[in-house]
């Protein structure tokens, strides 16, 4: 959108027509640039066909209606509205020459973003009632994370926590608070205690602190025994305390030849190895040290 105001230099209502302006075009929420245009010599007035100043143009209209046959010239303009002459345009052409334009670009930002912002205002007002149910998918969220992951195991017990204490926290001020005035729009929902998010958090907190010792025992570590004809060794392995860590270690562990089995008890932090009949154990512990970096004291080994 291209708005100017055509003037000469020294005109009296070249001021108040740029306030008049501006005026609209903030009622409007029009973030464009006025164009001043001076007009310095009857050629130019013929040029731009000027019948005024002061003159005011959206696109290239005039906001005014205009006489026929106008030529141009360096002269005061006048406007007639509701039949009496005054300087400027009447406020009302103004707004209308405006809005048939069409909303700038800017304009449409930023009702855009008041739209965002009434939105965000109806979501923050109401978070009395979907905040706690919000901050319990967060703690299965955490919990679940927290027992796949070791390092974020931690951090998600604590963030449980605090979710939990939050929440009875916010129960407790908003039940027992003498400030509490009538008419508050939780006054009803706090008043009773806020039975599911505690349950839902609760049973995070315990999913993510026991999940890890489901996760990390392999079936039937407690009850591997040596195959027949073949032996069993057990090795502490303090620096292996989770799934997570080792990764596929395990598995490529297991698929060396002689080698029937491997099996990681994290809670106890050993390792049993389960060796075939005739396998040389010695140099098969050697081939895991040097190249998959695995490595462990012998506590046990069962012929």
């Amino acid at each position: 959108m291209k708005i100017e105001l055509l003037v000469f230099e020294g005109c009296p209502n070249s001021e108040p027509a740029r306030a008049l302006l501006q005026e609209c075009m903030e009622a409007l929420e029009i973030r464009e640039d006025i164009t001043l245009v001076p007009v310095d010599s009857p050629e130019a007035a013929q040029r731009l066909a000027f019948p005024g100043s002061p003159t005011l143009r959206v696109d290239g209209v005039d906001v005014a209606p205009l006489p026929e046959g106008i030529e141009g010239s360096l002269t005061c303009r006048t406007y007639r509205v509701g039949g009496r002459l005054q300087g400027l345009p009447d406020r009302a052409w103004v707004m209308a020459a405006l809005q048939e334009a069409g909303p700038s670009p800017s304009g449409l930002v930023k009702r855009s973003r008041t739209t965002w912002a009434a939105v965000g205002l109806g979501l923050l007002a109401s978070a009395c009632c979907w905040l706690p149910i919000a901050l319990a998918g967060v703690g299965m969220a955490g919990g679940a994370a927290g027992a796949k992951v070791a390092w974020l195991r931690p951090w998600a017990l604590g963030g449980l926590a605090l979710l939990l204490l939050g929440v009875v926290g916010y129960w407790f001020y908003k039940r027992f608070a003498p400030s509490l005035k009538k008419g508050d729009c939780c006054e009803v929902n706090h008043a009773k205690f806020p039975a599911l998010p505690v349950a839902v958090l609760v049973l995070s907190f315990l999913g993510a602190w026991s999940a890890p010792r489901w996760l990390d025992h392999p079936a039937g570590v407690t009850g591997a025994s040596a195959p027949l004809g073949g032996s069993l060794l057990v090795l502490s392995t303090p620096q292996y305390d989770c799934a997570a860590c080792v990764g596929t270690l395990p598995q490529q562990m297991s698929k060396t030849p002689g080698v029937t089995s491997v099996q990681m008890d994290f809670d106890h932090r050993e390792t049993r190895v389960a060796f075939a009949p005739g396998a040389d154990e010695k140099k098969i512990l050697n081939h895991w040290r040097r190249d998959l970096g695995f490595s462990g004291a012998v506590l046990r080994h069962t012929p």
